[in-house]
């Protein structure tokens, strides 16, 4: 047997074992494939409790207009005799930057610096093996970040602070901030690479805690502010109805789920904001523009609705159920001039009909009992199910609208990615994350390659709100083909602009701009065959200091250079993409923040740290299940492709056979297949799917 090494995976009190024995995978939940057993380590305890080197997370944010700046302090402490390396994931926003980085040991305080991922690497284990105590900020994926702390002296305290900036998401009138609090588990199919993730058991609880404070400047009258996620105390100011400072209660300070908070003010909407900056010969920018909407219902063309489900065990008990009421929720919506069907995935992909039906009474009864049918169990197969959606193109003269609802908990999300943008065709994705930590970075990515948006619902709010708005705003986009004329400006360097404009969505724009200037900007776009224009009056300033413009330009230009090549990422994006993080002291894939404490010897050379393992609870609504089921044969997790028989008539509903409970994974039926339906599967489907048939042959080999 290959030599085990062991290592400490914290995500605000988060635990993986990341490194394994040679061919084996690693699981964090039922619903994973796993070869060579099942590896866990045992928490030592100090005085009857855990000893866990993460003890307290501070979180502060501040909000101005449509900026966020977040600083993160985390104190590890050494309870041990000897010395200690502490390696731990952290979730960020979908769209934050992580911009500064700082290492304090006592009085001292060492400024991370910013280096290729590689360099950095290498200068961490060099300082790790000298014995001083040094810190690295690794990019997993890119709003999960991995960080290590080597050489904990024994008995001391080490603190580490970092900052993140990001702009507010805007969605029909409401203001939205969110910081991720922990990384939910991931599905990884055969092939995917991935560190997995333990969490506590019942009746243990993770030893670490957050205190969050929140303030909050509008700039205009806040009308009303919500906190669907947690318990908190808001303070508002007498004198300005602007101003509000948002504090953690004691009783909601369990890292378990997202931090939610969602306001809107008061009076007429604007139609402009624009946020510069500009202090040498450089300037940076963000326009957000809000055209009026000309949108009738009656405008609406004939719809053909695609729900695809998953239904994997990550998604058991309360997601589950807002799943359904967003479903049933949706098909109440459609008249009988509509179609729809139903697509389910877990490790296996069912469909209610060979092809969408028409929505009669009759039809959709039948669509609601299925969906009340589906119980969530065993893996997350995406790829096929989006692969099953996206397999036809749209019934002439019908808008085809795929609404994908998940709380996106896969390791293999850039091949879904790839995958969709590949087959998109003529539809529409619109994303729904469920759950209290949904993989905000992956749904919204899967919206913005299917010329949809995302939407998102946590456990305790109700769905109809949402239905309604997703209903009023995908059945339509009310602008395409848009373009911007800026009369003289001197921009550069913008970023792309979407596709489609939907209502309730503003449009946002970044670049840079060589010099000072004002101007009448025009925004095209067509609806109804119409070309509709708006004009807008824009000062570019010759001076103004908001520094976290910059980063925002470079994060957003670095994600668009990525997303340009999902899954084969060219030598010439690598070094754009290097250049831009190393310029503007940012973590991407390929760059990584490095402090090292140049101060005598933490401990003796060549003595090797201690690594400690602390687990992190489930996120919040996530059934408590079994860890892993060892050994299911790599090959049978590959699936088997039948070709559907012809038929000219839907057949009648696929059911397939699931346990109740969420802790089951059937080896013998757990094999992914099409279940007997799914749609006809065209040759770039085929394709697609048959690729990964190489793989698992060299694995049943193996």
């Amino acid at each position: 047997m290959g030599r085990i090494q062991l290592g400490v995976w914290l995500s605000f009190g988060l635990t993986i074992l990341p490194a394994t024995a040679r061919g084996a995978q690693y699981a964090a939940m039922n619903e994973v494939p796993v070869t060579g057993g099942e590896l866990r380590l045992k928490v030592e305890r100090q005085g009857g409790e855990f000893a866990f080197p993460l003890k307290h997370t501070s979180v502060s944010v501040a909000i101005s207009g449509m900026m966020a700046e977040t600083r993160v302090i985390q104190r590890f402490t050494n309870p041990f005799s000897d010395p200690v390396e502490a390696v731990y994931v952290f979730p960020v926003g979908a769209d934050a930057a992580v911009i500064e980085y700082e290492l304090v040991i006592g009085k001292r305080t060492v400024k991370g610096v910013i280096r290729r991922a590689a360099q950095a690497r290498r200068g961490y284990e060099r300082a790790r093996a000298r014995g001083k105590t040094a810190a690295l900020l690794q990019q997993d994926r890119p709003n999960v970040f991995t960080q290590s702390v080597a050489n904990i002296p024994a008995g001391e305290e080490v603190v580490v602070r970092f900052k993140l900036v990001e702009r507010l998401r805007y969605d029909s009138g409401w203001y939205s901030y969110v910081m991720p609090m922990v990384v939910g588990p991931r599905f990884r199919p055969p092939g995917t690479e991935q560190k997995p993730i333990t969490y506590v058991r019942p009746g243990e609880r993770a030893g670490a805690e957050l205190d969050l404070k929140l303030t909050l400047d509008a700039g205009v009258p806040i009308e009303e502010l919500r906190v669907p996620t947690h318990s908190v105390q808001v303070q508002r100011s007498q004198s300005d109805r602007s101003h509000v400072s948002v504090t953690l209660a004691q009783a909601d300070r369990v890292p378990n789920k997202d931090f939610v908070l969602r306001y809107r003010t008061a009076g007429a909407r604007s139609m402009l904001s624009l946020l510069a900056h500009r202090e040498g010969s450089q300037g940076y920018f963000i326009l957000v523009a809000q055209p009026k909407a000309r949108f009738k219902e009656a405008e609406v063309v004939s719809r053909e609705m695609v729900l695809v489900l998953d239904r994997s065990g990550s998604m058991h008990g309360a997601p589950m159920r807002q799943a359904r009421l967003i479903s049933t929720g949706l098909l109440g919506t459609l008249t009988p001039r509509d179609t729809f069907t139903v697509v389910d995935f877990a490790d296996s992909v069912g469909t209610m009909a060979f092809r969408p039906v028409q929505a009669s009474p009759a039809n959709l009864g039948r669509g609601r009992a299925y969906i009340a049918n589906l119980a969530a169990s065993g893996g997350t197969l995406m790829l096929k199910g989006v692969a099953a959606a996206l397999a036809r193109s749209p019934g002439k003269g019908r808008l085809r609208l795929i609404y994908l609802i998940s709380d996106g908990y896969i390791g293999n999300g850039e091949q879904v990615l790839a995958a969709a943008k590949t087959m998109r065709g003529l539809n529409r994705i619109f994303t729904v994350g469920v759950g209290s930590s949904p993989n905000r970075h992956l749904m919204d990515r899967l919206a913005e390659v299917g010329r949809g948006f995302s939407s998102y619902l946590t456990l305790k709010e109700d769905p109809w709100p949402l239905v309604k708005r997703l209903v009023q705003r995908s059945a339509y986009p009310y602008l395409s083909g848009l373009s911007i004329e800026w009369g003289g400006l001197a921009v550069r360097d913008l970023t792309r602009l979407p596709a489609d404009l939907y209502v309730g969505q503003p449009l946002v724009v970044a670049g840079r701009y060589a010099g000072p200037g004002k101007g009448t900007i025009q925004l095209h776009g067509w609806q109804d065959g119409q070309k509709r224009t708006s004009s807008l009056e824009v000062t570019l300033p010759e001076r103004r200091s908001r520094p976290a413009l910059a980063h925002l330009w470079a994060r957003q230009r670095i994600h668009q250079l990525m997303a340009s090549q999902y899954g084969r990422v060219s030598s010439q994006v690598e070094r754009e993409v290097t250049r831009l993080g190393l310029e503007y002291s940012i973590v991407t894939r390929y760059t990584s923040f490095l402090a090292v404490d140049e101060s005598p010897v933490a401990v003796a050379r060549g003595e090797t740290p201690r690594r400690l393992v602390q687990s992190a609870p489930l996120p919040e609504g996530m059934a408590a299940v079994d860890v892993v089921r060892p050994d299911p044969p790599p090959a049978e997790a590959v699936a088997a492709l039948p070709s559907p028989a012809p038929s000219s008539a839907p057949p009648p509903p696929v059911h397939h056979p699931r346990p109740t409970g969420p802790s089951h994974y059937d080896h013998h039926s757990g094999r992914s297949s099409w279940g007997g339906g799914g749609g006809d599967v065209d040759p770039l489907l085929l394709v697609t799917l048959l690729g990964f048939l190489p793989f698992a042959r060299r694995l049943r080999r193996r």
